[in-house]
């Protein structure tokens, strides 16, 4: 019987427009991002102009975010806490975290 494939992790982005946003795999996301030959690009309106071109990249397999250098970071609400998203570092998701980004906003959900 053959040995059943790894569970690839989904992570949900809940605009604060309510649009959703169903991530697997490697992406990166802004206004009009830029993919690599390892992450799709996944574009996401901002009429704002509050979120960089290319922003912010998920790994859903591993929960992560990474701040591409963009213009207005991201900052993760947990709980009552705010963190610091540093630019270029991997930062490990969890459910019910609200990411802001310059005046848009998004809830992550995990699965």
């Amino acid at each position: 019987m053959p040995e059943s494939a790894e569970a690839q992790g989904v992570v949900t982005l809940t605009w604060d427009d309510g649009a959703e946003t169903t991530i697997t795999g490697r992406v990166v996301v802004g206004r009009n991002p830029e993919g690599s030959p390892d992450a799709r690009p996944v574009a996401v309106p901002d009429a704002t102009l509050s979120m960089s071109k290319t922003h912010f990249e998920i790994d859903a397999d591993a929960a992560t975010l990474v701040d591409r250098e963009s213009t207005n970071g991201v900052i993760a609400v947990r709980g009552r806490t705010e963190l610091a998203v540093a630019p270029g570092e991997p930062f490990v998701l969890a459910a019910g975290d609200l990411l802001v980004l310059g005046e848009r906003t998004v809830r992550v959900d995990l699965a």
